[in-house]
């Protein structure tokens, strides 16, 4: 229920959602979708798991403790807007 109210809201500011099961990577921090750009999908993606232990990296966990805390929405914020480039394996600016 709550993802579907968040859904709803995402859409009435225009910006949209897409729930799809992914598994975010520690290569570009703040990034819970794996699109390797932090933004709004990946603040609403970790506000709908919040407070679930999950594996690590996954559902919003971006950094890796196995539960979505504050700490990941922090994480989030000092890295919002960044778009990361894979460039051999890294992540780039």
């Amino acid at each position: 229920m709550k993802s579907l109210i968040l859904a709803i809201f995402l859409i009435i500011l225009g910006v949209g959602y897409f729930v799809k099961e992914v598994s975010a990577s520690p290569i570009c921090p703040g990034d819970a979708n794996g699109d390797n750009v932090v933004n709004i999908l990946d603040l609403s993606w970790t506000v709908s798991h919040l407070h679930m232990g999950t594996a690590p990296y996954q559902y919003g966990d971006v950094n890796g403790d196995m539960i979505v805390t504050m700490e990941d929405l922090d994480l989030e914020a000092a890295n919002f807007g960044r778009q990361c480039l894979i460039v051999g394996g890294l992540a780039t600016d």
